[in-house]
């Protein structure tokens, strides 16, 4: 493994994180020490800025796009009777400690939220 002692330690730390959640041993404390970790690594550790969508009564934003047109344009294809759709500018954490898990939030940062509407309600 190359890199500095830090980066191999957070490396480290990764693995040992992604053990313990598989083995469905997860705690309160975990979690403060995946988001310690998560810090830790800071620009490296998250993914480029994406555009996502919903519909307003969505508990997940669906497909991300890397363009804020782009991903209005596949949320009017996919749902062509929405009146309302939401569109957020966010990037995820690049790990995959909590893959899967809902309760989780999964973006890392966020900015540019809006809900825009497509067509008048009947």
């Amino acid at each position: 493994m190359s890199g500095s002692p830090f980066e191999m330690a957070l490396a480290d730390i990764e693995t040992l994180l992604r053990e313990v959640r598989s083995f469905g041993e997860w705690s309160d404390d975990d979690e403060t020490i995946l988001a310690r970790w998560r810090g830790w690594r800071g620009e490296a550790g998250m993914t480029e800025w994406r555009w996502w969508w919903k519909l307003p009564d969505d508990d997940l934003y669906r497909t991300d796009h890397p363009s804020r047109n782009e991903a209005f344009a596949m949320a009017i294809a996919e749902e062509p009777g929405a009146a309302v759709v939401e569109l957020i500018d966010a990037r995820s954490w690049n790990d995959d400690i909590t893959a899967g898990d809902q309760d989780t939030e999964w973006f890392a940062e966020s900015r540019n939220h809006e809900i825009v509407r497509i067509r008048a309600n009947d």
